[in-house]
């Protein structure tokens, strides 16, 4: 039988006839306290233990210090700051008061960025995919009841996004209540009831905001084109942003929110930034896709055509080469979050292919640095996650190419012919490594479970 008392909870404790309820505190809780500031009527127990020089009230509790020596009256404005709601595991206490075993090593994952998801600070992946165990003939299917179409009577504030190369990154929030995406010179956003539901009954409030509108930055190139593709990083306080085009691409950019989750709160910044092309020099296109690792000291880029170091011009050039049909670079950031603090070597690539040599469609670097996983579009149909390892954590240089035709390839399908879509243009996984979302470029939004597969 279970049993409780004031939120501590037992099940099937035999307690002598008098107990003792202690509660223990996680090192977790305790944050900075705020100062002190000289304002006596801000006093929790104003009148039972505040004292003035004269006049006031002399009684108090006893054993309490009096803070009259510090100000001419008695304060307490401290800001103790918020606790999260989360749950916590505590050891019980035996009937003579005793604990019954002892904690010798600290809980991990509770303070922000330890663990965290490489595109969000503070996520964890509670379950890596172990896709050495998936036939490459069996297949994830999506959710179907939350398959979705973007059309114009369901356009996010009167925009339809734009899907290709250098068009938008459809991204979710870490909750699947938001979605990102850009559309011509707009960031676009939804706040949805039921989590990763696009359709329009689910629709709670769209924004948008105009990246040529007054007040925006305009150099090196127009807002628009600086920050074309767009997605919401660091547990959605900052927001990375970049165009895909040979023409005015390269330039990454990273801008803070005011308020977290909202592209619309955007604060520009005319610093933090960074030209890919002083690294790279290529024909083909600049990033699909950008992704950070935990902490922000670690930036990687997908390109969809394999990079070589040019030791002449001391930058990576094309390498279309049958295994080489991707790249995934890494840039190292000296000060987190700050790119205008990249720089990259020429061990800061690793090229692969897809089992039939198509290019990735996205990618995902989990929270260790372990492991790499892309995102392929087979066909109008077919959508396959390719595993990559990485033998020492957050080192390129100790991969090996991905042997698309030999027996290292490791990928698992998703979607088939019951799919209502057509040219698959986006897929993206969920920072917690358990969502993965497709679009097609006639709008359809496919979702996916990817732990409810064997």
């Amino acid at each position: 039988m279970a049993n409780k008392f004031r939120g501590t909870t037992w099940n099937n404790a035999r307690f002598g006839p008098k107990i003792q309820i202690r509660r223990s505190i996680d090192l977790a809780e305790l944050g900075d306290f705020g100062s002190i500031a000289e304002n006596p009527s801000d006093l929790p127990t104003s009148g039972a233990a505040h004292r003035k020089a004269t006049g006031g009230a002399t009684s108090a509790t006893r054993g309490y210090t009096d803070l009259q020596g510090l100000f001419d009256a008695v304060v307490d404005t401290q800001d103790m700051g918020g606790v999260a709601d989360a749950t916590t595991l505590h050891r019980i206490w035996s009937s003579t008061g005793a604990i019954t075993d002892v904690v010798t090593s600290a809980p991990t994952g509770i303070l922000p960025g330890s663990g965290g998801a490489s595109a969000s600070s503070g996520t964890v992946w509670t379950n890596t995919w172990d896709l050495t165990d998936w036939g490459t003939t069996e297949r994830i299917e999506e959710t179907s009841s939350l398959s979705t179409q973007l059309t114009s009577a369901n356009s996010i504030d009167g925009h339809i996004p734009y899907l290709g190369n250098t068009g938008t990154k459809i991204t979710w929030s870490d909750d699947g209540y938001f979605v990102y995406a850009t559309a011509s010179s707009y960031w676009l956003q939804r706040e949805v009831s039921t989590p990763y539901d696009l359709s329009a009954s689910a629709k709670v409030e769209d924004k948008s905001i105009d990246l040529n509108a007054a007040g925006s930055p305009t150099s090196p190139r127009s807002n628009h084109l600086m920050r074309r593709i767009m997605r919401p990083i660091n547990d959605g306080t900052m927001t990375v942003s970049w165009y895909g085009s040979t023409v005015n691409g390269g330039l990454v950019n990273i801008d803070n929110l005011e308020t977290q989750w909202d592209v619309t709160s955007v604060e520009y910044s005319t610093s933090n930034n960074y030209d890919i092309g002083d690294d790279v020099t290529t024909s083909y296109g600049f990033p699909r896709d950008i992704q950070f690792n935990s902490d922000g000291t670690a930036m990687y880029a997908l390109f969809t055509l394999g990079k070589q170091w040019d030791t002449s011009t001391s930058k990576f050039i094309d390498y279309n080469d049958n295994s080489a049909k991707a790249s995934v670079l890494k840039w190292t950031l000296s000060t987190a979050w700050d790119v205008s603090t990249a720089s990259i070597t020429s061990d800061d690539v690793y090229n692969f292919s897809s089992p039939s040599r198509k290019t990735p469609t996205a990618f995902m670097v989990n929270p260790d640095e372990t492991e790499i996983y892309s995102l392929v579009s087979e066909s109008s149909i077919l959508v396959r996650i390719e595993l990559h390892e990485i033998p020492t954590a957050g080192d390129l240089s100790s991969m090996t190419t991905y042997d698309y035709g030999g027996t290292d390839n490791v990928y698992r399908s998703v979607l088939s012919s019951t799919a209502t879509t057509s040219n698959m243009k986006e897929a993206i996984i969920s920072t917690d490594g358990k969502i993965l979302t497709v679009f097609g470029s006639n709008g359809h939004h496919h979702v996916v479970d990817l732990e409810a597969g064997p």
